[in-house]
């Protein structure tokens, strides 16, 4: 009785049924996608699928493979490789869990600023209309992490707690390893946000203390050591190949 009872207040509070109803939304909007890709593909895609299959097989971006973006997402689509088999339609359920993971943070962030109904019609609208620029599939893991990035950037701004700085470190990290140009902005403008803070006086009772230099080195230092086990002992050009795409476009 107390398992239906609980269940009956989650489906009587509105924003958990909206959160609910979203979720089942946008597993409707995505499911056709499942094993079909409606978009003009600008670029050559059969690389990366191979790149994956072989991150799964064991070997390293760089150290094995030509592999010219940060090293994490291979990672991440070897793994739905390995749930699903190697098959191009796992990598279009890695995108889409991608894609539901953007859409529900862009609620949770609206909601924290509008009202449930504008924060449901947002996400709805992301899935519906987001212009997917297709060259390879990388750049797809950059997007759920900077509105995650956002997300706690809010939450500490409204209540400054040890734990949300470690999300938006974590955050800064793993864009990093996604992309470098990214990470850097997204540091960028998180270093802005937490610098207005200690201006505003709002970091006072932050443990912390000193937030900045934290937010700068740790996520730079962290990135720049798993880069350095992956490329160190490479020659320079070859180094200089498989960076230049993700320090630049």
């Amino acid at each position: 009785m107390n398992v239906f009872h609980n269940l009956s207040k989650q489906i009587n509070n509105p924003r958990r049924l909206m959160f609910l109803s979203l979720l089942i939304l946008g597993m409707l909007i995505h499911y056709p996608q499942q094993d079909f890709w409606p978009l003009i593909v600008q670029g050559d895609l059969s690389r990366d699928l191979y790149v994956y299959q072989l991150t799964q097989s064991g070997e390293l971006p760089y150290r094995d493979y030509f592999y010219n973006y940060g090293p994490l997402m291979p990672f991440y689509y070897a793994f739905f490789y390995t749930l699903f088999g190697v098959k191009f339609s796992s990598i279009l359920l890695g995108v889409i869990a991608l894609d539901m993971v953007s859409g529900m943070l862009i609620y949770l962030i609206l909601a924290r600023l509008t009202t449930p109904l504008i924060a449901f019609l947002g996400a709805s609208w992301f899935w519906l209309f987001y212009e997917k620029l297709i060259f390879n599939f990388n750049h797809f893991g950059a997007v759920p992490l900077i509105l995650l990035n956002l997300y706690w950037l809010i939450k500490f701004y409204d209540k400054p707690a040890v734990k949300l700085f470690v999300g938006v470190l974590g955050t800064v990290f793993l864009l990093l390893l996604v992309k470098i140009n990214l990470g850097v902005c997204v540091l960028a403008y998180s270093w802005a946000v937490v610098l207005a803070m200690r201006i505003k006086g709002r970091l006072k009772v932050f443990r912390f203390k000193s937030p900045l230099l934290i937010l700068a080195l740790l996520p730079l230092a962290s990135a720049a050591f798993v880069y350095w086990l992956l490329l160190h002992g490479l020659p320079g050009y070859y180094v200089k190949q498989c960076l230049l795409s993700s320090l630049s476009y």
